[in-house]
Parts: C-alpha cells; structure tokens; sequence
C-alpha cells in the first residue's frame, strides 16, 4: 500500500516498488490461472457425467473456454478489489 500511496517515500523506506508491482501481477494472474484449472475440471465432469459430450460437442471445447473465461474474470475482479483497497 506505501507504494500506490508515494512511492518516493517506499524507496526510501527501503521497499522496492518494482518488486511489489511485480507481486501484485503474479498474484493477480496465479488467481485466475487457479479459477481457470478449477473451471475447466469441473466442466469437463459436469458435461461427461450429463452425457452431454455424446449429443451435444465434446467435453474440452466448453472446458477450455469457460476456463479463459472464468481465469479473465478473477483476474478482472482480483485487480478490481486491489484498486478499491488502494484508494482507501
């Protein structure tokens, strides 16, 4: 937080700003790259076990998109809540 704040005051407290920009992409994207592996498997048994991937399409087609969307979304909110938190 002292980096979004003044990040001249951070450096000279000895926090490496760059350093906490970098944590808070890596975080942001292990959340929805986490969000995405759990989407994607339990779409993939949710349309097997439906019987869905014998009429409709195969189970990894519907997995692996709602998974990109599902990893887009958490990221999107993840940010969303660091922005809120910051400004506050």
């Amino acid at each position: 937080r002292a980096c979004a704040i003044n990040r001249d005051a951070a450096r000279l407290a000895g926090i490496n700003d760059r350093m906490m920009v970098m944590l808070a992409f890596a975080l942001s994207a292990a959340i929805g790259a986490v969000a995405g592996i759990i989407t994607g498997f339990l779409v993939t048994v949710v349309w097997k076990e439906t019987g869905l991937s014998d009429t409709v399409i195969y189970e990894l087609v519907p997995a692996f998109f709602l998974a990109g969307v599902a990893a887009l979304a958490a990221s999107w909110i993840d940010r969303r809540l660091k922005g809120r938190a910051l400004s506050q």
